[in-house]
């Protein structure tokens, strides 16, 4: 017997929840200086089909430790928080 995922009432087959994965990563530049920190979006359900309300919470900080990996720009920077967020999402300009 096929095993359906069940997300807020719809199966796989129809239309789920738009989810977007966001992180806040930080990094000082010297040593006692503030910390910078930016939040970016990580994925979306848009840009990865297989993005749930269910997956991103329970994947999530993989696919960020995974995304980190091989994003050059953000390597040294910390993972100070994610979150996943219901439909789009855009962060804000400052932190």
């Amino acid at each position: 017997m096929a095993r359906t995922l069940l997300v807020f009432g719809f199966d796989q087959g129809k239309k789920l929840m738009f989810t977007t994965l966001a992180a806040v990563l930080c990094h000082s530049l010297i040593a006692d200086a503030p910390q910078v920190c930016v939040e970016e979006v990580v994925t979306d359900s848009g840009m990865d089909s297989r993005l749930t309300w269910i997956s991103c919470q329970i994947d999530g900080q993989q696919g960020i430790a995974e995304w980190l990996k091989t994003n050059p720009k953000y390597q040294g920077w910390r993972l100070a928080k994610w979150k996943c967020v219901a439909g789009h999402y855009s962060p804000p300009r400052a932190i």
